[in-house]
């Protein structure tokens, strides 16, 4: 039962989330839903950490990763206590974001490290 309910929250967020970039005006809720914010202007906080607080299309982005997440966990460990799960749930959910970050800022990761390398 938990796999349908995770395909189907994939599913919705999915669709809502392409209602949001592409028909505005036709999105679930309007202002802080559908509002598109300047990430140079959050807080380091909430640019990381609570991006799902941005807008919806973070918060529901932020849905399908837990849904898959969920999906992942409970394939790889049938079996796994609801300790054990919540443990893997926020390890895989940081491990992925330590890893979106570092791809997403690629650029100016190695712009830093080139600066470093160059001051030594």
């Amino acid at each position: 039962m938990i796999y349908i309910v995770c395909l189907l929250v994939i599913i919705i967020c999915n669709s809502e989330m392409d209602i949001i970039s592409f028909k505005t005006r036709d999105s679930l809720f309007q202002g802080w839903w559908s509002k598109k914010q300047s990430l140079s202007k959050l807080p380091f906080i909430k640019r990381t950490i609570l991006s799902f607080l941005q807008d919806g299309w973070h918060f529901l982005k932020t849905l399908v990763r837990l849904s898959e997440i969920t999906l992942f966990i409970l394939c790889m460990f049938p079996n796994i206590s609801i300790l054990e799960f919540i443990f893997y749930t926020i390890l895989t959910y940081a491990l992925s974001g330590v890893l979106f970050e570092v791809f997403y800022n690629r650029k100016s990761i190695l712009k830093k490290i080139e600066s470093l390398k160059k001051s030594n």
